[in-house]
Formats: structure tokens, sequence, C-alpha cells
């Protein structure tokens, strides 16, 4: 397996990103897979034929890099997410802490998610969660306005670089309004078609909207086989 994505190429800024009202957010960065159609489920919603040992690889050289991973409640509720690495991967670094951001409050309480130490783990819930949960993590409560968690993120939990491994709803969210800064794509060899199956960006209607396109620059491409990986980064 080729090895891609060198300490230095991963070595992201730390000084955190201005927002609109004064306060830094973390520099986020983005990691999909996707079949050559777009789509990042296949049959029954899973991720079943669309990764491989490389691309996993990817993943986890991605999460060895950054001081958070953040998904979304439906994340946790269908696929096995832990972001704990070998500790080889990290050297002298602390573990990649878990995030997870939830509206609704339905989270599985048995998964392996929640194996990890509790301050590594933290949860931002727009509804009060039982005291099961804030057992196993730091459970903070929001509005549901994105801007308060990733202020939140930068200055409570010194989150300076955040990696997302969300769905096409959440990164819709993030890079609509401009909280985007680098994406990671794996392309895998493969069509799958299905109106069913989730791409890598929602949005109602026409996507974007009345909002200028999020225009990309190509960082550097990979091949692996006939994989294709692809690191972009958002104009500013």
């Amino acid at each position: 397996m080729q090895n891609f994505y060198t300490d230095t190429e991963l070595n992201f800024p730390k000084s955190g990103v201005s927002l609109p009202n004064g306060e830094l957010r973390p520099y986020i960065i983005f990691n999909m897979v996707a079949s050559v159609d777009g789509k990042t489920t296949t049959r029954n919603g899973s991720l079943a034929g669309l990764s491989s040992q490389c691309d996993r690889q990817i993943m986890r050289c991605l999460r060895a890099s950054v001081d958070a991973v953040l998904v979304g409640g439906n994340t946790l509720r269908h696929d096995p997410f832990l972001p704990t690495l070998p500790q080889e991967m990290l050297g002298s670094r602390p573990q990649p802490k878990g995030v997870v951001i939830t509206k609704s409050g339905n989270l599985p309480t048995t998964h392996p998610f929640w194996s990890g130490d509790r301050h590594d783990r933290i949860v931002f819930s727009v509804v009060p969660l039982p005291e099961v949960y804030q057992r196993r993590a730091i459970v903070r409560q929001f509005s549901g306005n994105l801007l308060t968690v990733l202020a939140q993120l930068f200055t409570e939990f010194r989150v300076r670089t955040l990696l997302i491994e969300a769905g096409s709803s959440l990164n819709y969210q993030l890079i609509a309004n401009g909280w985007a800064d680098e994406f990671f794509l794996t392309v895998s060899p493969v069509f799958v078609g299905g109106k069913d199956n989730l791409s890598i960006l929602g949005g109602d209607g026409h996507g974007l909207g009345s909002s200028e396109l999020a225009r990309v620059a190509l960082v550097s491409v990979y091949q692996n086989h006939n994989e294709i990986y692809l690191r972009y980064r958002f104009h500013k």
C-alpha cells in the first residue's frame, strides 16, 4: 500500500480561523469516500463496497494530525465510530477528541465511542441528555447554531484542528456557511446510483442556493490501483 500524506503535508495551521463575530474557530478539514457518481452510501445506506485498506489508512493519518474528529448523531447511530488510534501513530501527541453533534438527542447507549476517556468525548446536543451520557462524555447543550459549537471547541476545549467525518447534511451546513478549509476525497472505482443513497453534500432545492459556489483549489492527487485521492483547499 502506498504511503500518502506525510507529516509535513498534514501540518495544518494551529492559529485558528477568524469568525465574523471576532471569535476564532478551528481549522476545519473534511474526509470522505465516494463513488465515481458522488455517492457516500451503497446498499442499505451503508459504506459497504466503497472503502479500502488504503483509504482507511489515510483516515487514520488524518485523525492523527488533528485535535478532534466530529460526526453527527446519525453517524453514531449507524457506524462504529471510534477515533482512538494506536499510540505508535501518535508519538507524543494526545489521542484526538471525539465530538458528536445531535439535534434529537437520540444516541445509542451501547457504542464503541463511549469506550474512550470521558474527557476525550464531547457531545453537543440541542435537547437535554440523560445522565447516562453525561457519565460517559462532556455534554454541552446548544441552540442549534453551529457557530457557537465551533467557537466553543476552540476556546474551551483547545481544538485547533478539526476533522469532519459527518454526512451530507452537516457537510453542507459547514461548507455553505464558509466554515471549511480543506477537503480530502477518496474516489472509489464504483458507480452506485439510487436516489436514496447519500451524496457528499446535501442541501434543499438547488443546494447552495443564492450563495456563491464554494470554490476550491486542487492541492494534490494520488493514485493507488484504481482509487484516486484528492486534496482540495477552499478559496476564501
